[in-house]
């Protein structure tokens, strides 16, 4: 090679070297809004159970974690310094009634996480009701739904039988109680979210258990079902029988979404006014993670 051809190519080296020293790869956990749980049936009319709400769409890339419905991690994402980056955090589904009840989308970039499907039931004329589709099915409340659940965000559907519990991240327990969620160490800690809501059977009136990571409980008598815990993306519980269509609980409300982000200790993030944040917190040494709670706005690096 030349000088004259060395020279360029150092310089080509050492341009390509500057702009690679302003792109770092993020790890992320995004979860979408968890449904809503199915209003109670009425114990003594003869109503099938109803089932409980799923668990919204989970998707993280932590190497050696699992994505929704126990995939693998995704890729993490390459951050250019500077650059605007869309995040949302999905609301929990408000909607007490269930399969109309489902929660809202969260967004890192290009990474969408569906919300959680409300939980299906009965209405007073035998029209069963599936449990309503999305990141999580919610649990049915019939024999004969239909329930499913988008790949790779969220667990499997809820119970196709009567009273089923939603869906979680990992799974369904095939039974009343809510699907469980997944485990991740993102912040440097072990936490389990995105569970999913307790169902019911019919002429019960006990408590089924939600899913591990924040999966509501079924209500109690005539009671408001469980709603999924905060910033976990868990569905809610489907509420309590009562004895007649005046006094059957509502479902349990979907628990919000949230968006984690880590990253390389020496980048600092910025984050718009319309998004509500912790503070940047050490992992380690060499990283640090921020956790996105609520709102919609754009992040970027320095």
């Amino acid at each position: 090679m030349s000088v004259k051809n060395l020279k360029y190519s150092s310089l080509e080296n050492s341009i390509a070297e500057s702009q690679d020293q302003k792109k770092f790869d993020c790890q992320f956990l995004v979860i979408a809004g968890g449904g809503s749980g199915a209003r109670g049936g009425n114990g003594y009319g003869g109503s099938q159970g109803n089932g409980g709400g799923g668990a919204g769409g989970y998707i993280c890339s932590v190497p050696g974690e699992n994505s929704g419905g126990n995939t693998s991690a995704v890729q993490p994402l390459e951050i250019e310094l500077g650059k605007d980056y869309q995040v949302k955090v999905g609301a929990g589904a408000s909607n007490v009634y269930g399969s109309f009840g489902t929660g809202d989308v969260s967004i890192f970039d290009s990474v969408i996480a569906a919300p959680g499907g409300g939980g299906g039931g009965q209405g007073f004329t035998n029209d069963f009701r599936a449990g309503g589709r999305g990141g999580s099915a919610g649990g049915s409340g019939s024999q004969i739904a239909n329930n499913r659940h988008y790949p790779n965000q969220g667990g499997p559907q809820g119970q196709i039988a009567t009273g089923g519990g939603g869906g979680g991240a990992s799974a369904n327990d095939n039974s009343r109680g809510g699907g469980d969620g997944i485990s991740s160490s993102i912040t440097g800690a072990a936490v389990i979210r995105a569970g999913g809501g307790a169902g019911v059977l019919q002429s019960q009136f006990t408590i089924n258990t939600g899913g591990d990571g924040g999966g509501g409980n079924t209500g109690n008598q005539y009671a408001q079902g469980g709603t999924g815990t905060v910033n976990t993306g868990s569905g809610g519980g489907v509420g309590g029988n009562g004895n007649g269509n005046s006094n059957r609980g509502d479902g349990g409300l979907g628990g919000s979404g949230i968006v984690i982000l880590r990253y390389p200790a020496k980048y600092t993030i910025s984050v718009g006014a319309g998004l509500t944040a912790g503070s940047e917190t050490a992992v380690g040494d060499n990283e640090k993670y921020i956790e996105i709670t609520a709102g919609s706005d754009n992040v970027s690096w320095s």
